[in-house]
């Protein structure tokens, strides 16, 4: 996975191979990376898929907990 975007030190956007965008929580996982940086998956505490919906002729982003570990090939 690679860094994409910081929401504060413990939260960021992030892309894996797929090219899925993922937001993920972890313990400093966001501090002081920069655009494409790879990031430590051992600080993913917890994950969600970040999906793209049109609602109301509106498009939103949102987002869809993965409680349990997700495999690297996911099909959404």
């Amino acid at each position: 996975m690679y860094f994409v975007k910081n929401f504060n030190n413990n939260v960021a956007l992030v892309k894996d191979q797929l090219n899925i965008a993922w937001v993920v929580i972890g313990n400093g996982i966001g501090f002081g990376k920069k655009y494409g940086e790879p990031i430590d998956e051992t600080q993913v505490e917890q994950r969600f898929i970040a999906v793209a919906e049109h609602v109301a002729g509106a498009q939103t982003q949102c987002l869809r907990c993965a409680n349990r570990p997700v495999p690297s090939q996911v099909s959404v």
